[in-house]
């Protein structure tokens, strides 16, 4: 509401207020009208002494930024150490939702079911969004078998069970050693 107002204007309004309040305040006995003025009067004082409060408080950040005035900044103290762990969680899984329905990975009403379920981000559901929709779990879960056969997964962070079927690669010694880097760090053939 004092979004535009200076703060000296802010100041004399609030003393315009506080007058009319003692006035006010002084009679024996205030009408219903008296009453509701009062009230009217007294939420507009306060609305106006957060809203000099606020001032103040940019005007002394403002202050600090260029090293003077009573606050001094410190790399480290505010802000991302204030915040909660689950801090930006929801703004990550909207703009992968957007990602997929742009692509066209995910479809929109899929996305709309899950937006409604991250809620503000502070869920165990926003959590699991957000590390699904990760691209290094996508790639993950590419390079595993789409049946779930134990064995099938190839990723690097599981090594695939020898079979009869596979041979094995670095472990060969001789002419038929592969030369290959990608194929001789797996120990085993595909």
């Amino acid at each position: 509401m004092f979004i535009h107002m200076s703060r000296a204007d802010a100041v004399a309004r609030m003393q315009e207020a506080h007058q009319r309040m003692e006035q006010l305040g002084g009679k024996h006995r205030m009408s219903k009208a008296d009453e509701a003025e009062f009230e009217s009067l007294r939420q507009e004082f306060d609305e106006l002494t957060e809203h000099v409060e606020r001032l103040d408080r940019r005007s002394d950040i403002a202050k600090a930024a260029r090293g003077e005035g009573r606050l001094r900044l410190e790399r480290g103290t505010a802000g991302e150490d204030d915040r909660p762990a689950t801090a930006g969680t929801r703004d990550a899984v909207l703009r992968c939702l957007d990602d997929k329905v742009r692509i066209g990975t995910l479809a929109e009403r899929s996305a709309e079911t899950v937006e409604r379920l991250i809620g503000k981000g502070d869920t165990w559901v926003a959590r699991w969004a957000a590390a699904t929709g990760d691209a290094a779990y996508e790639r993950a879960s590419r390079n595993c078998s789409p049946a779930g056969r134990p064995g099938t997964c190839a990723g690097p962070h599981k090594r695939p069970t020898p079979t009869a079927a596979s041979k094995p690669c670095a472990m060969s010694s001789g002419p038929s050693a592969s030369a290959d880097p990608a194929t001789a760090a797996a120990p085993w053939c595909r």
